[in-house]
């Protein structure tokens, strides 16, 4: 008797954890939904959708449903749509149903997205991208983003922004880039957005849908600490969240390939006529547009570059180093590299240099601390660098790497074949009393007293 109850106990769970199991006899076909409690049911060829306690919540009159996430299904009308121009997951028009099958928006639009233009790499989990496809797409472009405009809506259905953007980009600061009239795009380089867009012009809306900046601009970036660049008839400039040009657009750059996403120390690097200098944020010239190429600055310096020379100045554009170190070059691009003074090459008060072929580490009034005797090498983009951490730096002699404190003792003898700084840019070659080094053809760790264990 006690068997049967627990066999009777059983099937009672096994049909009401799992429903769908009698929905068989019921419908055509069954679909559970792995993000959220829903599960979608087809009857004579239209979908609607039950919940877990096999309530139908919606008519049977969707020609397509589909997860979208774990508060939101998709529901599709007339996805029999035919054009050869368009993908056929997106035929037919589209809405969102919440957990309770109510429907949030009108079934109305060409697509329902999470994510917006740049990669899928972040999402604004208060704000939906819709679009209206109005059938046009740039010319000789068949991606989906390219074709008809784009709004948002919130997490309730409602229309923030109606579909009206060629591109809406997403927030930072607050604010969100925004197209009309964008006809091209293509492959762009450095850490603002990865895709060039040409054609029409940018400005900015805010989070209640409303144009803060007036779409007048080339090209734009995200807002980062309350400034942003812009290009303005091929020129380079800077605005506020107010829209008040900060620094203006008279600078010189590739429009297509800037990467002027941030400030370095309150200052950054820009090109005038020419020549390279710096500008604050609000718009002082940092000394004068003199040299060739400049680095970022960071700890109160940047690397300058003059008639092949490198030194350094101060952030009242004073040469405190003066020029007479040699250019650190990328030998695969055969070019003056940008010389990123950071917090990485001077966490320990002390940067490397070549002068005479030689390496050696100064101080950043460009006092030498440590003689040029070390053999200069290649690491990160072949670019010839070191710099220490925890109290020790690598160093090339004869061949062979060795490790160096801050007064130029050796500290690890010079027996080691390659060391893990040439090939990961990161802001420690030790790390914990550790660094991974290359010895007698095999990898391996090594602690400060010099002990080797190997790689697994």
């Amino acid at each position: 008797m006690k068997k049967l109850i627990s066999i009777l106990f059983f099937l009672f769970l096994i049909q009401n954890i799992y429903p769908t199991k009698n929905f068989k006899n019921i419908y055509d076909e069954i679909s559970e939904f792995t993000k959220n409690e829903l599960i979608a049911v087809k009857k004579n060829r239209k979908w609607g959708v039950v919940n877990r306690d096999g309530e139908l919540l919606t008519p049977l009159k969707y020609d397509n449903i589909r997860e979208f996430d774990d508060e939101f299904v998709l529901v599709n009308i007339d996805d029999t749509t035919s054009d050869s121009n368009y993908n056929s997951y997106w035929r037919g028009k589209w809405g969102l149903l919440n957990k309770n099958g109510e429907e949030i928006t009108p079934i109305k639009y060409s697509r329902i997205e999470k994510f917006g233009f740049e990669s899928r790499i972040s999402s604004d989990d208060e704000f939906i991208f819709i679009n209206i496809d109005d059938g046009k797409l740039a010319d000789g472009y068949t991606n989906l983003y390219w074709r008809g405009k784009w709004g948002l809506i919130n997490r309730e259905g409602r229309e923030i922004v109606p579909a009206k953007y060629d591109i809406i980009l997403n927030f930072s600061d607050g604010l969100a880039p925004v197209n009309i009239g964008v006809n091209g795009m293509g492959e762009r380089g450095g850490s603002g957005k990865n895709i060039a867009y040409y054609g029409g012009k940018w400005g900015f809306i805010d989070r209640d849908g409303r144009e803060a900046i007036p779409l007048k601009y080339n090209d734009v970036e995200h807002f980062h600490d309350g400034v942003a660049a812009i290009i303005y008839k091929n020129k380079i400039g800077f605005i506020n969240k107010m829209g008040r040009e900060i620094i203006p657009p008279i600078y010189d750059g590739d429009p297509w390939s800037f990467d002027y996403q941030n400030f370095s120390d309150g200052v950054i690097k820009l090109k005038l006529n020419g020549k390279w200098g710096f500008v604050d944020k609000n718009g002082k010239k940092i000394g004068d547009f003199i040299y060739d190429y400049v680095g970022n600055f960071g700890g109160g310096i940047a690397a300058v570059h003059k008639n092949k020379k490198l030194g350094f100045i101060n952030k009242d554009g004073k040469l405190i180093v003066p020029l007479i170190y040699d250019p650190l070059y990328d030998q695969e691009r055969d070019n003056i590299y940008d010389y990123e003074i950071t917090s990485i090459l001077l966490s320990e008060g002390l940067v490397s240099v070549i002068l005479n072929d030689k390496l050696g580490f100064i101080d950043k009034s460009g006092k030498e601390i440590i003689p040029f005797i070390y053999e200069p090498f290649t690491s990160y983009e072949n670019v010839i660098i070191s710099y220490f951490s925890e109290g020790l730096a690598p160093v090339l002699l004869n061949g062979k790497f060795g490790f160096i404190d801050r007064e130029g003792k050796e500290i690890l003898p010079f027996i080691y074949d390659s060391h893990v700084c040439l090939y990961d840019y990161q802001d420690y070659c030790f790390k914990d009393g550790k660094a991974r080094v290359h010895l007698n053809g095999k990898w391996g760790f090594i602690d400060k007293k010099g002990n080797f264990t190997l790689e697994r």
